[in-house]
């Protein structure tokens, strides 16, 4: 009779292990079915003692241990990357079962039967643990990445090529796997249970070194041979994760890789802050020497669309004359266009003309968006749509404040252009892409392939598009990105510089911005591909106001009834203590029945992980959201 340690693989469970007992010997690190409650979960066998060993402890438990079901006793997590997951849950103030839950896919737990177990190691990994960095443009990228993995495979090494979405893999695969298609295999949750199934098996079987592309979520590979992972698109917010346990992929592979002892290399063309300070401060390394000079060979041009003083009053108009006369021009011409949009919706906020209430969602408070809704029975009408929280209304109401009927849309939404384009342009074909018409993958994919063979043809989209925009084309507009100012995020500067350089460097020709903030020096660093001068003035901002690098922000959140809510977090404020948390609300408060309250608690750059503040905040109820380093504070 023996007595197990089982970490439960689920998110709902803040227990780091479950006891159980087994009439025989089960092998560490085997999957087991385990008895919880009224239901049975997967979890990780850590721990195995005969009874004799533990009998005193047994006879002093309040409750009585129950014996586990099933067991698959093969490998199916090497002991490294268990070890992660226990660090990841330390650095994220979660469980180790939360953190497996969210690292190991589903699918691969449910196809155990099937999954072949790795070969052993044969020799140590030649590789020590080692950050390094890599900021050039994309051509400059790959080709340093396709040496590198030829590299790795000369020392007999395995490559992990990690990469936020699957649009991001397909690409990849396409540049990287020349010459080695034999050796490249892609994972991603979109594929088929039996496609991974099979390409996971083929990764194991093989006697020779592999590149792995893929998604963060198939990192539990458990290849020994392991020497290198590769995270390109370092800056992507794809890699934060927007359910508990709020799992950073760039955190994670970090982690990762100094469990494992093998290199890390953290690529883009424009990499964070952050990770440019820790390159300046000797925390990791330059792989090559960083480019701080974006190039393009398109002619970039500002526009400022505020109407000049003493004009008379005109109608606003979306399109100025030189973004019109590029549009004609690429019809002419027979090239294409890409035209972005901040927002969604016919416009981004709507407010009462007499008395200045902004219309928010009847759900959670927040600005809604107005759009067109097209009906059969009555052609198209207006609805009011919440991104928060997904609620949808009619837009035909009066103000709640005052009940004035006279309510009026700011701002460019996206549907607003796509009108007026085809009120001054009706002979050119125009394709939109955002999530509100685009809901899956094979949608986006189809509607790219349709605007790739139609020369002339303009596509208008929101950062959606960006993802898909994989080819180089003729030419780029940005209609309106102002409203993105408007967010009191310390982020927002980086992520505007992210989405223009990322235009500048797909329009071969011309890249156009319109904007009535010509100020902005973000405009002008990311016109002239200059991330040096970019890095400065955002890192001494960063420094004045104590934001990270120069600490470490640990962010609570609590969500309910309005009282319910702050009287909650005023109680997590007086248990956290002697950590001073500064209370305040989110930027959408939401209704007295759905409110938000957070909690910051700002630590120095080396504090984090306390011990003493880790037990605390693992001991707040459930209820409560954790994250650390968060990407905003909104």
């Amino acid at each position: 009779m023996n007595i197990l340690e089982v970490i439960p693989i689920s998110k709902a469970i803040s227990k780091e292990t479950l006891t159980y007992f087994s009439p025989t010997a089960i092998p560490l690190g085997s999957i087991a079915h385990i008895p919880l409650r009224t239901k049975k979960i997967h979890g990780i066998v850590v721990s195995s003692q005969p009874v004799s060993e533990r009998k005193s402890e047994i006879k002093n438990l309040s409750y009585q241990i129950k014996k586990i079901d099933a067991v698959h006793d093969k490998t199916f997590l090497l002991p490294e990357f268990i070890e992660s997951a226990q660090a990841i849950a330390d650095y994220t103030a979660s469980s180790t079962g939360s953190v497996l839950s969210a690292l190991v896919p589903k699918v691969l737990i449910e196809s155990i039967r099937s999954l072949k177990e790795p070969i052993p190691r044969t020799a140590p990994s030649q590789n020590s643990a080692q950050t390094l960095v890599l900021q050039a443009s994309d051509e400059e990228r790959y080709a340093m990445y396709k040496s590198y993995i030829r590299e790795e495979f000369a020392r007999k090494g395995s490559v992990f090529f990690v990469l936020p979405t699957i649009e991001d893999i397909k690409t990849a695969r396409q540049t990287l796997e020349k010459g080695i298609e034999e050796y490249t295999h892609i994972f991603h949750n979109e594929l088929g249970k039996k496609e991974i199934v099979d390409s996971w098996n083929k990764v194991l079987e093989s006697t020779h070194p592999v590149v792995i592309i893929c998604t963060s979520s198939f990192l539990c590979l458990p290849r020994h041979d392991i020497g290198t992972i590769i995270l390109e698109k370092e800056s992507s917010r794809g890699y934060t994760g927007h359910i508990r346990p709020y799992i950073d992929a760039r955190k994670t592979v970090e982690i990762l890789a100094r469990t494992y002892g093998i290199k890390l290399i953290f690529g883009d063309m424009a990499l964070r802050i952050e990770t440019i300070w820790k390159q300046k401060h000797d925390i990791y390394t330059e792989l090559s020497t960083l480019k701080f000079r974006s190039l393009s060979t398109s002619e970039s041009a500002l526009i400022d669309t505020r109407r000049p003083k003493n004009s008379p009053h005109k109608k606003f108009e979306i399109f100025t004359p030189a973004l019109k006369e590029l549009i004609t021009q690429n019809k002419e011409n027979n090239e294409l266009l890409f035209l972005f949009c901040g927002r969604k919706g016919l416009a981004p906020i709507s407010v009462c003309h007499d008395c200045g209430q902004t219309v928010t969602c009847a759900s959670c408070g927040a600005p809604v968006t107005t759009y067109t809704k097209r009906t059969v029975q009555d052609g198209s009408m207006q609805m009011f749509v919440c991104h928060k929280c997904g609620t949808k209304r009619s837009a035909h109401e009066t103000c709640t404040r005052c009940q004035s009927w006279n309510l009026q849309t700011l701002g460019i939404g996206i549907e607003t252009v796509e009108k007026e384009l085809k009120h001054l342009f009706p002979d050119t074909q125009v394709f939109v892409m955002d999530k509100s018409r685009i809901k899956t993958h094979k949608q986006a994919v189809t509607l790219m392939d349709k605007f790739y063979d139609h020369p002339g043809s303009i596509l208008l989209g929101t950062e959606m598009a960006l993802t898909y925009l994989t080819k180089k084309i003729s030419n780029a507009g940005v209609v309106s990105l102002d409203a993105f100012f408007a967010l009191p995020d310390f982020r927002i500067n980086e992520k505007i510089m992210h989405i223009l350089l990322s235009l500048r460097a797909l329009a071969e020709h011309a890249f156009i911005v319109q904007t009535r903030q010509p100020d902005q020096h973000v405009f002008d660093y990311a016109l002239k591909g200059n991330l040096s001068d970019f890095y400065r003035e955002e890192i001494a901002v960063r420094k004045s106001l104590g934001y990270p690098p120069f600490q470490t922000f640990i962010k609570i959140s609590r969500e309910g009834k309005k009282v319910e809510a702050r009287k909650a977090m005023e109680e997590a404020k007086k248990f956290l203590t002697p950590y001073e948390v500064s209370l305040f609300e989110s930027f959408h408060k939401g209704t007295d029945q759905n409110y938000v309250v957070h909690g910051l608690i700002v630590l120095e750059q080396d504090q984090w992980i306390d011990k003493n503040l880790l037990l605390k905040l693992r001991a707040l109820p459930p209820d409560f959201m954790i994250k650390i380093d968060p990407d905003s504070l909104l």
